[in-house]
C-alpha cells in the first residue's frame, strides 16, 4: 500500500477516478472535462503511445 501512495505522490494524483498512461499523461473528470470523456481522451493518448513505440 505505501507504494502505491508514494506512485500516487510522485505522479501528483490528487484523487480518482484518474488513468496514466504510459507512466506520462493522467487522465481525470477535470483534464478530461467529464468523466464521460475520459474514456475517449484515454483512447487518444494509448493510440499515440502505441504510434510513438512503433516508430
Amino acid at each position: 500500500m505505501n507504494e502505491a501512495h508514494n506512485r500516487m505522490r510522485e505522479m501528483k494524483l490528487m484523487g480518482v477516478p484518474a488513468l496514466v498512461i504510459d507512466g506520462r499523461y493522467v487522465v481525470s473528470p477535470s483534464s478530461a472535462g467529464s468523466l464521460e470523456n475520459m474514456p475517449k481522451i484515454a483512447d487518444s493518448l494509448i493510440e499515440q503511445v502505441r504510434a510513438e513505440r512503433a516508430e
